[in-house]
């Protein structure tokens, strides 16, 4: 029954009028544009008329907004309004890059027959004819994922040299999978239709479809639909399945049992319902909980110390308590797949603290959980890059380097600088070669320390990055693993240890111990690092020698 009530014309859709409006003008003079294109005639009118409405060159479309509001429906019904042939492609195609090069090529390079046919309007049997042409209809564009490689890419060249109009449909504007493709479309953003907007063509497919329904009621079900108008005929076709009357008090009973009536939320407002209860039962405290069970507790344990009933230290330390028991709550339920426990984490990390704390008037913080945590994950990565360069030299887990090597290695790296400037140049520079440290992990030492030494002068920092640039430095060998000098060594005829006589040496220390030393994971460490790889510099590589 859907494609009997199917919009046919384009006065029958619901909403944005400005940007229905602004297609149709765009296609009407697709045709007129790619003319005056082509033609030298048409380049000096194009740079003579006014910029207003640059984006109706583009020879691609693209219409987006959330689903359900009539966007492939629009396509498809201006085009044969004004005399296109519409060929849709939608997610159930192929749309890959040979796909699209394959079936779409041709069809952007040809024109239809009915182009050339002159039909009798007159004639009632006479068939639709499409004097314009054809036109490509994209749908789901957003969804070409990975299962259609190339398909964006090869849709944009395309694009670039169609002699037909392409119509681009997605759903989210924002999606990093269209974002090339917006630079080479003309761009419509739909909302969705207002609930007045909706009354109209809702009660004439209740009349088609023998249901009696009145004015507010029609606009009771567009507000439970919120605009989405697929959403709206799959109601009304499961209610004309019960009977024929459909009242506003049977709307709103069905909206409440098919939980229609929750309505979307930013967690700004979410999380304050936990602080007041009031108009809000417990249930419905729940269920703003699970609209985002990873942010809520985040803004409450960032909020509550701001509400007005936390000047008593004894409620303080109570829902100090609770946040506590709800994040073992949570770990259980992430490490331990014990999801039966999530009311128990609403209860503990959202619900108890809320109505311990009181009312919360003030203006909301973001979670600084989740900055604390990217600085942690960064500074976790940099201990262990530290960690895979200094191995030869280094004892302990990772631990260990933070909390006893890092703060020394910092004395010994920048106390030569700040006392003695340039004259503890050279000492500073034995030390990081001494732990197979770079001029990064120089910096990377200081920036881990959470109480920063005095500052380095900077004429003093440029001499010694100047000089320590212009020397050979020995690299552990797992830090060269992946480049081209790490490869497998080339049979020259050299002597053993020789890297393919590109001018790096090589310098065997895994005989130094008797036994391989084995870290926390269980991998030997002779068997990553036992060559350390001595540069050379290249621009005078008669200077190369063996070390031994």
């Amino acid at each position: 029954r859907k494609s009997v009530i199917r919009p046919r014309k384009v006065s029958e859709l619901c909403g944005n009028p400005g940007l229905i409006t602004d297609f149709r003008r765009w296609l009407s003079g697709w045709k007129t544009y790619r003319d005056l294109e082509q033609s030298a005639e048409g380049a000096r009118k194009r740079k003579a008329a006014p910029t207003t409405g640059e984006d109706m060159k583009m020879r691609a479309a693209l219409l987006t907004g959330p689903p359900g509001i009539g966007k492939t429906t629009l396509a498809i019904t201006m085009c044969r309004e004004l005399g296109f042939e519409p060929h849709e492609f939608n997610a159930s195609d192929t749309r890959n890059k040979k796909a699209v090069a394959d079936l779409l090529g041709e069809l952007t390079l040809n024109q239809a027959m009915e182009m050339y046919c002159v039909v009798n309007p007159q004639s009632s049997k006479a068939p639709l004819a499409s004097p314009e042409g054809q036109v490509l209809v994209m749908d789901e564009v957003d969804g070409m994922s990975s299962g259609d490689r190339g398909g964006i890419q090869e849709l944009i060249k395309l694009i670039r040299s169609t002699r037909v109009p392409i119509v681009c449909i997605a759903n989210d504007d924002s999606s990093q999978k269209i974002r090339s493709l917006q630079n080479h479309c003309l761009k419509l953003k739909f909302r969705r239709p207002t609930a007045a907007q909706c009354r109209k063509r809702i009660l004439d497919i209740a009349q088609a479809e023998g249901m009696t329904i009145d004015p507010q009621t029609a606009e009771r079900i567009a507000e439970g639909c919120r605009g989405d108008l697929r959403q709206t005929l799959n109601c009304l076709q499961a209610w004309r399945s019960t009977g024929t009357q459909v009242t506003y008090q049977n709307v709103v009973d069905r909206f409440k049992d098919e939980g229609k009536t929750v309505e979307s939320k930013s967690i700004f407002d979410l999380f304050r319902s936990f602080f007041d209860s009031r108009g809000s039962s417990l249930s419905d405290r729940m269920d703003d909980f699970f609209m985002d069970a990873d942010l809520n507790p985040l803004f409450v344990q960032e909020n509550y110390i701001q509400c007005r009933g936390v000047t008593d230290l004894a409620r303080l330390a109570r829902a100090a308590d609770s946040i506590s028991e709800g994040d073992l709550a949570s770990n259980l339920v992430r490490a331990h797949q014990r999801w039966d426990l999530m009311p128990v984490q609403a209860l503990l990390s959202c619900l108890v603290p809320g109505s311990i704390s009181g009312f919360f008037a003030a203006r909301p913080n973001f979670p600084a959980w989740l900055g604390k945590n990217s600085s942690t994950r960064k500074n976790i990565r940099l201990v262990r890059e530290l960690d895979m360069r200094g191995k030869l030299s280094l004892s302990g887990n990772m631990s260990s380097i933070r909390l006893d090597y890092i703060p020394a290695l910092q004395t010994v790296t920048s106390s030569p600088l700040i006392l003695r400037e340039q004259d503890g140049i050279e000492d500073v520079i034995a030390t990081l070669d001494a732990y197979y440290l770079t001029r990064e992990d120089f910096d990377t030492v200081t920036d881990l320390l959470v109480q920063k030494p005095p500052p380095i002068p900077s004429k003093v920092k440029t001499a010694f990055t100047r000089q320590f640039n212009s020397l050979s430095h020995p690299l552990n060998a797992a830090t060269v693993t992946h480049g081209k000098s790490a490869s497998r060594p080339a049979d020259t005829g050299g002597e053993e240890g020789s890297l393919g006589g590109g001018g790096d040496d090589i310098v065997d220390v895994g005989k130094a111990s008797t036994e391989p030393e084995v870290d926390e994971e269980g991998e030997s460490k002779d068997e990553e690092q036992s060559l350390v790889v001595k540069k050379s510099k290249k621009s005078k590589p008669t200077s190369a020698r063996r070390k031994t």
